[in-house]
């Protein structure tokens, strides 16, 4: 037969407490990540003058 329905189990305005409170801090962590490679990205491409960048280009065979 089936089980009857709990007494103790009632509803609340709270939301439960559980696993997604660690969420937040691994979202941060991972925004963290991608800004410090952006930042990599950003100033290994600031390092080429544009004559070096346009030859990087040429070089590559995306010309087309």
């Amino acid at each position: 037969m089936n089980d009857g329905v709990s007494t103790t189990a009632t509803l609340t305005a709270q939301p439960a407490q559980g696993a997604h409170a660690e969420r937040p801090a691994a979202l941060w962590i991972l925004a963290a990540a991608f800004a410090v490679i952006a930042v990599a990205v950003l100033v290994a491409d600031r390092s080429l003058t544009p004559e070096q960048r346009f030859a990087v280009f040429l070089q590559s065979g995306m010309v087309p």
